[in-house]
């Protein structure tokens, strides 16, 4: 039986001020900030009938302020933020004994996140107003899972598994809300193959999705460069398909090649998208699902050992 446990506390503050002269006057840039954060974590193993059991348990706490003051010649501007938000998870993780070449692993995790945030801005003594200046957001989420590992020889290692995901994201924006129950697949195949000494080629194809963010849920104002954000409640999580190749030759000591091939699909892309609202001059930002995209990518390194050609050690210690 084997219990560990790990707390941590972190709390900054700090405030900052600059002021520049420019043409027509003077230009001030004031901020105050305060943040703080914590987590507790605890980890239950143990070995039962020769199955291995893992409990694990986590809580997160954080949230902050922020006030700030921007003034030129032309304009002048004060601003406040606060969020403050936590996470919650609970795991088990169940290792089967070993059938010959084959291990497997399953599982389950249940998470809970949650953020409140309110920004208020001030322009030229009047209130200034963006969609997502308040909201609150919860997501719960269930995951199962289950991988079998197969080592038929030392050269050859093969990975699969699977993993289903469950949630549900409810958010509230001033008088909009919104709640979605999504579900998805993901599979997985890792193989590792190394044909010949000192070569090593790995292929891995699985499917991404990524946790939601709930910052884009969020407003976000910059009188200096006059470039706003706007929040979206109806996002939806990053879904990707991954395709990866990967070999490497080893020359012995510390030189090597590495060529990794990598592509991606990605089914509902999310980013920042450029908008003109009805009666505005100026465009404005908003975080969406703007659909699929795909990336590519080849990189290769290598690594050379220089010790042959750098002056002799010193064998005599001297």
């Amino acid at each position: 039986v084997r219990v560990n446990g790990q707390a941590r506390l972190q709390q900054t503050s700090y405030d900052n001020e600059e002021t520049q002269t420019i043409p027509g006057g003077t230009q001030l840039d004031q901020g105050d900030n305060e943040y703080a954060n914590g987590e507790v974590g605890l980890r239950y193993t143990r070995d039962i009938g020769g199955y291995g059991v893992e409990l694990v348990a986590f809580q997160s706490l954080e949230g902050g302020e922020f006030d700030g003051v921007f003034n030129t010649p032309d304009l002048t501007s004060a601003s406040h933020f606060s969020e403050k938000g936590g996470e919650s998870i609970a795991s088990a993780t169940v290792r089967l004994p070993a059938f010959g070449k084959v291990e497997i692993e399953t599982g389950a995790e249940g998470v809970y996140n949650w953020t409140e945030s309110e920004t208020a801005n001030i322009l030229n003594g009047q209130i200034f107003s963006l969609q997502g200046d308040a909201f609150q957001a919860n997501e719960t989420r269930a995951e199962t899972f289950a991988t079998l590992t197969w080592k038929p020889a030392e050269s050859f290692h093969a990975e699969i598994g699977a993993r289903y995901e469950w949630s549900r994201i409810t958010a509230e924006s001033g008088a909009d809300t919104s709640e979605k129950t999504l579900g998805y697949f993901k599979p997985r195949l890792n193989i590792s193959w190394s044909p010949i000494k000192d070569h090593q080629l790995n292929l891995r194809a699985e499917r991404i999705v990524d946790q939601l963010d709930f910052e884009g849920f969020a407003s976000s104002a910059a009188f200096e460069t006059g470039a706003h954000s706007i929040g979206s409640i109806d996002i939806e999580p990053e879904k990707s398909w991954l395709y990866e190749a990967r070999f490497e030759r080893q020359f012995g000591g510390q030189n090597s090649f590495v060529a990794e091939l990598t592509h991606r699909e990605t089914e509902n892309a999310l980013g920042g998208v450029a908008i003109l609202l009805p009666g505005e001059t100026i465009p404005l930002s908003i975080t969406r699902n703007y659909g699929p995209a795909t990336q590519s990518r080849l990189e290769l390194s290598g690594n050379i050992e220089l010790d042959r050609f750098g002056p002799a050690a010193d064998r005599t210690g001297e």
